[in-house]
């Protein structure tokens, strides 16, 4: 296991759970960032000491010192703490952490902010820093924030460009911002290790009802081409993936592209829900580039086959797959959709929320839940590896959960401090980093198979 279920407190109420994952591995090194209901708890009862006196996290984070062997430990950190920033009262960490790493000794982890400040509170994403190998992350800076009265930042995700120092690193952060009247996103970067971030621009920006979710950037290994994408949601109801490439490090970016459109799952209605209240509506959760070639990759999620439901959208439940679409040319033109679930296709079942990785010698994985063993009932799932070592055309399926299928609603109904209908919107693999594991990737996922969502860690060969 990723987490430790005896740290979890106790309570009857509220229950305590994690989910939303994103790995970073170099080497013999690795850690697990996820959302953590109990950090929160224990904050919110147990204060944390200076710097972060006073402080609330809802991030916990694991870790390992072996990553480079068959089957690495892991050791539950505890509580990410957040350092209250300059003119802060208090700093809150509040979740969706995407964690990077450029060597040995440093990592990065960004996640959702709150700064409590005498007058307007500000909205931020927090970005921590290690560089003890992600021991522990004494670094902490807003690398965005804006008034919380007109502005809420959500859903954040970085790469990062190795320099020759830490202080030289590259980061690369995108952003949802839902503003008073329309919805961004936007993009900062530091060049300086995170010490000091720029001041954020609008990749893309659309007016109420309409709504951009979920930006993902990526950066070419040893280049400085940048690719931002992201999910469109137009008032009328049809949903893109669009995406935009920079040529100089994030300086300037040009012009929007489509990648293609998606099909809603589900309910087909808002969010998406599926069989059991599972939240599901920001398709779009892979994004990644191949090191070997600098190809493009994108994972999502569609509705597919349809059976008849009176309470869906067009009275029609939509049953989700998992794609895969790649460009060859930087983004300028992009392949049809390849089915990466091999059960049958008239199969009934939902498959959703792949996360992609990418290792050095080109083998893709992606990462998601599935129904195709819950008997029949689309109810029970439990965790999918796909592999393809010909740049996506064809996949390989197997079961990685171990344990068998899991309920989803068990984590619905634990989890009363983040939502009622999700267990995240992401599990984001890695590749090792270092380059010396070429063909294998570590992921994690939240798993109920104890009865409510703990981390559970594997390697992908």
């Amino acid at each position: 296991n990723g987490s430790n279920p005896n740290m979890d407190i106790i309570t009857n109420f509220a229950g305590i759970t994690q989910s939303e994952t994103s790995v970073a591995w170099f080497g013999s090194k690795a850690i697990v960032g996820f959302n953590d209901s109990g950090s929160f708890l224990s904050t919110l009862v147990t204060p944390l000491p200076p710097p972060g006196a006073g402080n609330l996290s809802f991030n916990g984070w694991s870790r390992s010192t072996n990553a480079n062997v068959g089957t690495p430990a892991w050791t539950d950190m505890g509580i990410l703490p957040p350092i209250t920033q300059p003119g802060a009262t208090f700093t809150d960490c509040f979740g969706d952490p995407v964690c990077r790493t450029t060597r040995l000794t440093d990592f990065y982890m960004c996640s959702l902010g709150y700064d409590s400040v005498p007058g307007p509170n500000f909205s931020t994403i927090l970005m921590f820093r290690s560089t003890d190998g992600g021991a522990t992350f004494p670094v902490v800076t807003n690398a965005a924030a804006a008034n919380a009265g007109t502005n809420f930042l959500d859903k954040p995700w970085m790469d990062v460009k190795p320099g020759a120092s830490t202080a030289a690193d590259t980061i690369h952060v995108v952003y949802t911002n839902f503003a008073v009247g329309g919805t961004s996103i936007d993009y900062v970067r530091s060049t300086n290790g995170a010490a000091t971030w720029s001041v954020p621009v609008a990749i893309a920006a659309v007016a109420d009802p309409s709504f951009l979710q979920f930006g993902q950037v990526v950066v070419t290994p040893g280049t400085d081409k940048v690719y931002v994408a992201w999910e469109e949601f137009a008032a009328g109801g049809v949903r893109t993936l669009r995406l935009r490439k920079s040529t100089d490090g994030g300086i300037t970016f040009g012009p929007p592209i489509a990648i293609g459109t998606v099909a809603p799952s589900g309910d087909g209605i808002a969010l998406d829900w599926l069989q059991g209240t599972f939240r599901a509506g920001m398709e779009f959760s892979g994004f990644a580039v191949n090191p070997a070639n600098g190809h493009l990759y994108v994972s999502y999620h569609a509705g597919t086959v349809t059976s008849p439901d009176i309470f869906a959208a067009d009275d029609l439940y939509r049953y989700a797959d998992v794609f895969f679409r790649k460009s060859t040319d930087e983004g300028a033109t992009w392949s049809a959709p390849v089915r990466v679930n091999n059960d049958p296709v008239a199969n009934i079942v939902d498959q959703f929320q792949p996360g992609m990785a990418v290792t050095k010698k080109g083998r893709i994985f992606i990462i998601f839940y599935d129904r195709r063993n819950s008997g029949g009932q689309n109810y029970n799932m439990q965790l999918f590896a796909a592999r393809s070592i010909n740049g996506g055309a064809t996949w390989t399926n197997k079961s990685r959960s171990g344990k068998g299928v899991f309920a989803p609603t068990v984590a619905a109904q634990n989890d009363f401090f983040v939502n009622p209908v999700y267990m995240g919107d992401y599990n984001n693999p890695s590749a090792d980093k270092s380059g010396a594991d070429g063909v294998k990737t570590i992921a994690a996922w939240g798993d109920n198979t104890l009865g409510n969502p703990d981390i559970r860690v594997e390697k992908f060969p």
